[in-house]
């Protein structure tokens, strides 16, 4: 009974389905709304999508959690594999940039740093257009649900400007959405 216990997911590892997947720092502690963080998770998306053969077709990061929306390219795809990657890249470097108070708030009851929830996650396959472009709108609509901002487009940390604005520029730390997968 000493161990702590962790929700058990079964996951359909399927080529070509689209996966939405979310992930939540420890403890909901509010940090990813800071601009050079939700950068470094950016970043950690994009590194870790490239060198694992997924696309991501939207994103959003909020203040204490992700939303990714991601398809695997590589068949078989491996779900764990991407969120480890993701999550280990984006660990080290957010370490590094916390004060010890900041850290602190991140520490576990032994004493290790610990940047995201234990566990994988929300998790679900997605394969009908409809199922697709439904979550992407879920997705972007997240911040305004929040309060964050009035209209999904405000909120800097989302693909939804790349979905709507024709020629959008993607900064150089944003995930470059597969719109041609849709």
């Amino acid at each position: 009974m000493g161990s702590e216990a962790r929700k058990a997911i079964k996951r359909f590892e399927i080529a070509n389905h689209a996966r939405g997947l979310t992930f939540s720092v420890y403890q909901r502690v509010r940090l990813l709304d800071r601009s050079e963080i939700a950068e470094v998770v950016l970043r950690a998306i994009s590194e870790a999508c490239a060198q694992q053969g997924w696309r991501v077709l939207a994103f959003v990061i909020m203040p204490d959690h992700v939303h990714l929306l991601v398809v695997p390219t590589e068949d078989p795809p491996d779900t764990p594999r991407l969120l480890s990657g993701i999550k280990r890249i984006s660990s080290f470097r957010i370490n590094r940039m916390l004060t010890h108070d900041e850290a602190s708030r991140l520490t576990t009851p032994r004493g290790a740093f610990r940047l995201w929830q234990a566990g994988s996650g929300h998790d679900r396959n997605l394969w009908s257009r409809e199922a697709i472009l439904s979550t992407i709108e879920y997705y972007h609509a997240n911040p305004v649900r929040g309060g964050l901002c009035d209209r999904p487009e405000e909120w800097r940390w989302s693909s939804c400007n790349q979905w709507m604005t024709k020629g959008y520029e993607v900064l150089e730390y944003e995930p470059r959405i597969a719109r041609d997968l849709i």
